[in-house]
């Protein structure tokens, strides 16, 4: 299947677009659901839209407009990385959390989440089309429902207005470019992600096995498609995305789902 040549200055533009949309779209979100932030933030939901998502958004916007040697690119990424954990966690720190336990877990996810990130710059270079987005408003739904019944309800409007900016990013990119341009769109998400179910699992009930499921959904997009792009028709890329993202998120809305059932039938029999 053809598509549109992207030049250097759609992309640019690309690189502009995503972060206003997807700022926008989580603001929407979080005020739906919290109101107005306090500023300096006082809970850890606060962190996120004042401080984390602004940090993430301006790295990805700074990567995708200046050409950095990708060493350079990759490390910048891994600081924001381990300090948006490290802010996410440290109210918990140390009436509920040790300090070392702390640092095990921002290492313990920032590293894999760093590497993920990665090795999925790279293979989003080499995709085209709508495909990406489309897998990362499906992983942001079934986050949404893991959230929900994993008890931070607060957390779904957020998390769905998150998977809405990249629709509507998607939408002006196919108005004016006639094409899906997703210049570093996944890196955003991903950390973005990453943040959210932090907040679900030390903040509220979400389960870890969920949370490494959901949280492995998008890089299970770069073990599928490595050895395959430029081997594949278009279709079968997108079918192999899809596939790829769409088991972990199945199986983690699936175990939420019948664990929230267990809890609701013993609660009424009660």
């Amino acid at each position: 299947m053809g598509h549109r040549v992207v030049t250097g200055s759609v992309q640019k533009i690309a690189v502009v677009v995503w972060p206003i949309m997807i700022g926008v779209g989580y603001w929407i979100g979080y005020l739906f659901a919290h109101g107005v932030p306090q500023w300096p933030p006082l809970v850890a939901s606060e962190w996120m839209p004042t401080v984390v998502l602004p940090a993430v958004l301006i790295v990805g916007l700074v990567c995708g407009l200046h050409q950095f040697a990708w060493w350079f690119e990759d490390a910048m990424w891994v600081v924001v990385i381990i300090i948006a954990i490290a802010i996410l966690l440290r109210p918990r720190v140390p009436q509920t959390l040790a300090l070392g336990h702390a640092v095990a877990w921002v290492v313990g996810l920032g590293l894999p989440v760093s590497l993920f990130t990665i090795v999925l710059s790279r293979v989003e270079r080499r995709l085209y089309g709508g495909t990406i987005p489309v897998v990362i408003m499906m992983v942001m739904v079934g986050a949404s429902a893991c959230l929900m019944m994993g008890g931070y309800a607060t957390l779904v409007p957020a998390t769905l207005a998150l998977g809405g900016g990249v629709v509507a990013g998607s939408l002006l990119s196919v108005c004016f470019f006639y094409t899906v341009v997703s210049c570093g769109l996944i890196r955003i998400c991903l950390v973005l992600l990453v943040g959210q179910l932090v907040l679900g699992k030390f903040y509220a009930e979400l389960p870890l096995t969920e949370m490494v499921l959901l949280g492995m959904a998008l890089p299970a997009i770069s073990v599928v498609l490595l050895p395959v792009i430029g081997q594949k028709s278009y279709w079968q890329i997108r079918f192999w995305c899809f596939l790829a993202s769409g088991i972990p998120v199945l199986v983690a809305v699936t175990i939420s789902g019948l664990k929230y059932a267990a809890t609701a039938t013993t609660s009424y029999n009660f």
